[in-house]
C-alpha cells in the first residue's frame, strides 16, 4: 500500500483552512496581546534617552576634570616661570 494515497494534497489543505475561522476568544486575546506590547514599547526607554541621561551625569565629571587639570597645568607653568627668574 502506498502512503501517498492517504495523504491530502497541499491544495486540499489550503481549501480546508479557508473555512477555519478563529473564535472570538482568540481575537480578544490577540487584541490584548497587541495592546500590551504597544504599551510596553512606549514604557521602555529608548537608546537615545539612555544616552542623554548618562551624559547628564558624566558631563559634570568631565568638565570638573578639565577645569582641575587646567588649574594644575597653569600652576606647574607658574612654578617653571618662577624658577627661571
Amino acid at each position: 500500500m502506498n502512503s501517498n494515497d492517504q495523504k491530502p494534497t497541499l491544495e486540499n489543505l489550503f481549501q480546508s483552512k479557508r473555512y477555519d475561522v478563529p473564535s472570538e476568544e482568540f481575537w480578544d486575546d490577540l487584541q490584548d496581546q497587541v495592546k500590551g506590547r504597544a504599551l510596553a514599547s512606549l514604557a521602555r526607554p529608548s537608546f537615545f534617552s539612555k544616552c542623554v541621561k548618562s551624559s547628564i551625569f558624566i558631563l559634570p565629571v568631565i568638565l570638573a576634570f578639565a577645569f582641575f587639570s587646567k588649574i594644575v597645568s597653569s600652576d606647574n607653568s607658574e612654578v617653571v616661570n618662577s624658577s627661571e627668574i
